[in-house]
């Protein structure tokens, strides 16, 4: 049986993956171990700002798994990490890009009702508010998952 697991250390962002569908959530990568009795994950997908997040999602991963690696970390470089581990667990790392020609399937699985998207606006702004939308969304202020600017308000 395949389990999904969120791991976030903001709380009100590991209720959030909750709702949206994870079997569990918890507050640090160290828990993949426990969860799966130290064998770790089949696939890992990194989507965070951190420069650890490739280490993490490594070290998350089982011998043989799946590393996709979708953040950006801050300072656009990821912390040192030992070759020797990912080599020792053969693990397949793939990267993924934004790309504008993903655009059309991500819009037609979002009207298909397969993405829900209204779990994961939590805020809008009117588009004299743009700063504040974006100081919100930076700081992980009041709640907020994602923010959606309304050019007419």
């Amino acid at each position: 049986m395949s389990s999904i697991w969120g791991i976030e250390p903001l709380g009100f962002r590991a209720e959030a993956a909750l709702a949206a569908g994870a079997d569990e959530a918890a507050g640090c990568y160290s828990a993949v171990a426990e969860l799966t009795e130290g064998r770790g994950a089949d696939l890992v997908i990194e989507a965070t700002n951190s420069p650890d997040g490739m280490k993490h999602a490594v070290e998350s991963a089982r011998i043989g798994g799946r590393v996709v690696l979708v953040g950006i970390p801050d300072g656009n470089m990821y912390s040192p990490l030992d070759a020797s581990l990912v080599r020792r667990k053969g693990l397949k790392i793939k990267t993924s890009r934004r790309m504008g020609d993903v655009y059309d399937r991500a819009i037609e699985l979002a009207e298909a009702g397969k993405v829900d998207l209204t779990t994961m606006i939590t805020h809008h702004w009117a588009l004299e508010e743009t700063p504040d939308a974006f100081a919100a969304q930076a700081a992980f202020r009041d709640g907020v998952l994602k923010s959606v600017v309304n050019i007419a308000r």
